[in-house]
């Protein structure tokens, strides 16, 4: 048996240049306000009429504004004028009613490789990376390839940038705890994946693809994830603006074509680094394998008899939504198929 993915999660309790876009935009039918778009540099969007509100996203190529769901679907597509205004159909001209509007930031543009696009967007990396966030004394292993609790923001950062040359860190500033910010940013972590070649394409072109991923799920033709020898990291922070933390980490890795590990073999390095799980569970019909490490706030190892080896347990996949509870300490989880 070959194992084609790996992910390990720990938990506890900015793409190419272009333009963004920071402020309310309406429209109005004589002096009667009908709907308005807030525009976040952040990449959200929060559409509002009729007393009903939407957080949507969008992204600005040149002169146009694409705006879709939170899953990335749907194209309404609108114009920026030159006198700042905003029209499109159907929301028709919406003027500037407070923020500062588009500002413009470098923009590349025009055909590049891969490997160009994550030297533009990686800058200088010093590896290896720089840790200075001591190790609590005798605290368990519970790092994930470096990255562990307790890090800050700016050195998980340049771990995972020293991991591959290819990998590209995107900030998430949207609140996944639905916590109230008061209107300040705070870096709520970062993605991590690998950089896409950049290829200028026509408007047909541009349709055409928004066309083919919105009819892709229902299909055989959907786009996967990560292509062989790829990694990605989807990494949690938490802590006041410049202070954030890591909280939780997650790591899957797609093994190239040919250099598939074995199980076993995997299996073996797991145990070797965090020693016996504290449960384990297989589906022989998926053809996958869970591992979990669990430790409680103090940092001891949860036994079956504990009252928490039910209750603490976490997530081994990056998309997956972490359940963080006070009682728990640190949770390693490695899902292996």
């Amino acid at each position: 048996m070959k194992i084609a993915v790996l992910v390990i999660t720990v938990l506890l309790l900015s793409g190419c240049g272009g333009s963004k876009i920071d402020g309310t935009y309406c429209n109005k039918s004589s002096d009667l306000v009908v709907a308005c778009y807030t525009f976040r540099s952040n990449g959200t969007v929060l559409y509002s009429a009729a007393g009903m509100e939407f957080e949507m996203k969008y992204e600005v190529e040149g002169d146009k504004i694409k705006v879709m769901d939170r899953q990335g679907n749907g194209s309404l597509v609108l114009t920026v004028l030159e006198d700042g205004s905003i029209q499109g159909n159907p929301v028709g001209l919406m003027k500037l009613r407070s923020g500062t509007g588009m500002s413009q930031t470098p923009a590349r543009s025009g055909n590049a490789s891969a490997e160009q696009v994550a030297k533009e967007m990686r800058g200088n990396v010093a590896c290896p990376a720089k840790i200075t966030t001591p190790v609590a004394a005798g605290a368990p292993v519970i790092d994930i390839v470096g990255i562990r609790p307790g890090l800050t923001y700016e050195e998980a950062a340049n771990v995972v940038l020293c991991d591959n040359p290819m990998l590209v860190v995107e900030a998430q500033t949207a609140s996944w705890s639905e916590s109230n910010t008061y209107g300040q940013k705070i870096r709520q972590g970062f993605n991590a994946r690998f950089a896409k070649a950049r290829i200028t394409k026509t408007s047909k072109q541009i349709k055409q693809g928004l066309q083919d991923n919105s009819l892709a799920p229902g299909s055989n033709r959907a786009p996967e994830d990560m292509n062989p020898g790829e990694v990605q990291y989807t990494v949690a922070t938490m802590g006041v603006p410049g202070q954030e933390r890591v909280i939780s980490c997650a790591r899957a890795e797609r093994f190239g074509e040919g250099k598939n590990p074995t199980v076993d073999s995997v299996t073996q390095a797991l145990t070797g680094k965090y020693g016996p799980a504290t449960a384990t569970a297989r589906n022989d019909n998926s053809h996958w394998l869970r591992y979990q490490w669990v430790y409680d706030p103090a940092g001891l190892k949860v036994v079956e008899t504990s009252r928490l080896y039910r209750k603490c347990s976490g997530v081994a996949r990056p998309n997956d939504l972490a359940n963080l509870r006070t009682e728990c300490g640190v949770v390693v989880a490695a899902f292996i198929v």
